[in-house]
């Protein structure tokens, strides 16, 4: 089982961070994508532990 955690951020932010979520995506999925839009150079996530 991956070890969770949480972030801290606004109702607001995640509003649209939820807006964003398509079909059964989670927000890990949708955090990982976010991550490497913003750096393409960074590749794939994928589970770093």
């Amino acid at each position: 089982m991956k070890e969770k955690s949480t972030i801290t951020c606004s109702a607001k932010t995640r509003k649209i961070i939820e807006s964003k979520k398509r079909g059964g995506e989670t927000y890990d999925e949708l955090l990982q994508k976010m991550v490497v839009q913003y750096d393409p150079d960074c590749g794939s996530i994928g589970d770093p532990e």
